[in-house]
């Protein structure tokens, strides 16, 4: 079923008076409860956006049962027809699917009412749903071309041509709301009781070039009670029905009995051979491969939607909110990832561990996500420090940079079997924390950035590869009070992207950083200030490519990469995003979507001459430096509970 609305109009104005009782029809009690409450319950059970019953005049006993569904009274009873058309004004307005149906239903499934209710997407505005009785002479036929019913033919005015046709009305039908009323309006009563009865309404729309169809179920679902001696065979029935779910042996022998019935009617030779399969099916192979976006926020949520829920704006815009900020609180880390990848997350405790992309809580766009504690077994006072996404085919090494120039590779293979309770991933000298985790394939090279501007790339052979447990050796030599802040494997095809506190960015050739040796002071990233902000990320990027960002204040701006210019790496850049009075938190790059329109931003974009400023070369003033031996830095090997060995 698609998304349209629901609502269900209850035919409940019957007063009952064969059942020789004070109750209205639809009060008479089946298995404990009122007849009523039984289709009440089914149609609770879809979720219906609105429910509108039927009742008489003196139907006040229905009415408090229904509560607080709406109501409409049927003054005089003069048909089906004019018992729907009583229920126009309550749904005045709804234009989605209209489900009939009668309170002296009580054993129709919600899977049934599904299958009226589906038919209608297939492009059918009237939807009846049909049964073969063993008896129909006195049910109106349905007179079927092909998927298409044409008519529905009362016994009495049947042809004999007509009247061998077994599948039979119900009077449960489905409609599509543009059309309900409308066709209620043409419904005459010219006929000999003087009603305006439901079923004209097929031949009213077929006159009208609308398409009608049915669908079938079977004789014992759609049994309804005029009489006590038929409301005790429904209770039966329904008795019968429950014995037979909670009956095992049952079950099976219907089941057996249904399948020998099934050989004997069809007899013929077997066309097909069976074999045994030894295959099998995984809940995770029913699940679509998609691109997610998952973030994780400074206090600890984390949740993934589709790339397709952020479409790219201008350079220079204000962006969309990607999430609401509480108790200040951010998204720290983004990340594109496949559904079906490994998804590592390390912590500040140096352990690391594994979750599936699918396991992680869908949310929509702004909401903050689930809390990450519930997602992952984590530790008190645990919290994630650096996201990896894993692909299934994912070989090599994984490498660890740390805020305090650190730096370890180690192979994937030791990532494998994470348990629940995780894995030591890294041993952390006390103040440090891990800032990036990357793959490599052994023949990397490895671009290192400082949040003070400088940089450094040389190549991964210049470190040797080591246990989880190691602390690692020295990445970068960092000034006083500087830090690592990104860490990525270069790419020659791809540009330098380079985004400040503040919002400003650029791009660069990738030969103009040249390779230096691991352990040395660097060179420059940017000429970064006041203005500027400090070094917030560093990302490869083509033109082929979006750039997602987002702010400490939760917004984030979508735009192709091939909008920021491409400017010498000593420059500072141009304004990117307004960030107003927040900060730029976390960057990512994302494949840009073939027939994606660019969005135009919330708020105007600043003045061209302020976007495209740009900042002359500076000179560069960092050294160049050679291969060190790994002596600048201890090797320590702990076991998994942290414990030197």
């Amino acid at each position: 079923m698609n998304d349209k609305k629901l609502a269900v109009v209850v035919l409940a104005a019957g007063k009952g008076s064969r059942m020789k009782s004070d109750l209205p029809k639809a009060m008479m009690p089946v298995c404990g409860k009122p007849m009523i409450r039984h289709i009440l319950d089914t149609v609770e059970s879809m979720k219906a956006d609105e429910v509108v019953v039927v009742t008489s005049v003196d139907g006040d006993l229905v009415r408090k049962e229904i509560a607080p569904h709406k109501y409409c009274i049927q003054g005089q009873q003069l048909g089906t027809g004019h018992a729907v058309a009583c229920a126009k004004e309550a749904l005045k307005g709804f234009d989605g699917k209209v489900l009939v149906v009668y309170c002296d239903h009580p054993i129709i499934t919600r899977l049934t009412f599904e299958r009226a209710l589906k038919k209608l997407d297939d492009g059918y505005s009237v939807v009846v749903l049909g049964f073969h009785p063993a008896d129909a002479a006195r049910y109106g036929r349905l007179k079927m071309k092909g998927d298409e019913l044409e008519r529905i033919v009362e016994y009495k005015d049947a042809s004999e041509e007509e009247k061998v046709i077994g599948f039979c009305n119900s009077g449960v039908m489905a409609f599509d709301g543009k059309v309900l009323f409308e066709l209620l309006s043409k419904v005459k009563s010219n006929n000999a009781a003087g009603e305006y009865y439901l079923t004209d309404t097929i031949e009213i729309a077929r006159a009208e070039g609308l398409k009608c169809s049915a669908i079938e179920t079977s004789t014992e679902e759609v049994a309804g009670a005029n009489t006590q001696e038929e409301l005790a065979q429904l209770e039966a029935t329904i008795l019968d029905l429950k014995d037979i779910l909670a009956n095992e042996s049952r079950v099976m022998a219907i089941i057996r009995n249904d399948l020998t019935d099934i050989k004997n009617r069809y007899p013929s030779p077997r066309k097909t051979e069976i074999s045994v399969d030894f295959g099998s099916i995984e809940d995770e192979d029913l699940i679509d491969r998609e691109d997610v976006v998952i973030s994780l926020t400074h206090s600890g949520y984390i949740k993934r939607l589709p790339v397709t829920e952020y479409k790219a704006q201008n350079r220079g815009g204000m962006g969309i909110t990607a999430h609401k900020p509480k108790d200040e609180d951010y998204v720290e880390k983004m990340f594109i990832a496949c559904t079906h990848d490994d998804i590592l997350l390390f912590t500040s405790l140096g352990k690391v561990y594994s979750i599936k992309g699918y396991m992680i809580p869908e949310a929509n766009r702004t909401s903050r996500g689930r809390a990450v504690v519930n997602v992952v077994g984590l530790d008190q006072g645990e919290k994630i420090a650096a996201v990896l996404p894993k692909k299934e085919d994912g070989n090599g090494y994984i490498v660890i940079a740390t805020k305090k120039g650190l730096i370890k590779k180690t192979t994937t293979d030791e990532y494998s079997r994470i348990m629940k309770n995780g894995k030591i991933a890294v041993k952390l000298n006390e103040g440090d924390e891990i800032i990036s985790v990357q793959f490599t394939t052994g023949d990397n090279e490895l671009l290192i950035a400082s949040r003070s501007g400088k940089c450094i790339r040389f190549h991964e052979s210049n470190i040797r590869a080591m246990g989880r447990t190691a602390a690692g050796v020295r990445a970068m030599r960092l000034g006083e009070n500087d830090e690592l802040v990104d860490m990525l494997v270069v790419d020659e095809n791809y540009d330098i992207l380079t985004l400040t506190a503040k919002g400003y960015g650029k791009r660069t050739n990738v030969e103009d950083y040249r390779v230096q040796g691991r352990a040395g002071k660097g060179i420059k990233a940017g000429t970064f200030n006041e203005k500027t902000g400090e070094l917030v990320a560093m990302k490869q990027v083509t033109d082929e490519n979006d750039i997602m960002i987002i702010t400490t204040a939760g917004t984030i701006i979508r735009m192709h990469a091939d909008s920021i210019s491409r400017i010498g790496r000593a420059s500072r850049g141009v304004r990117v995003m307004n960030v107003k009075d927040s900060l730029v938190a976390t960057v990512d790059v994302t494949e840009r979507e073939d027939d994606a329109e660019v969005a135009e931003p919330e708020e105007t974009e600043l003045p061209e001459e302020e976007r495209n400023a740009v900042a002359d070369d500076a000179e560069e003033t960092g050294e160049e430096a050679t291969f060190e031996p790994a002596d600048d830095g201890e090797e320590t090997e702990t076991s998994d509970d942290g414990e030197e060995k």
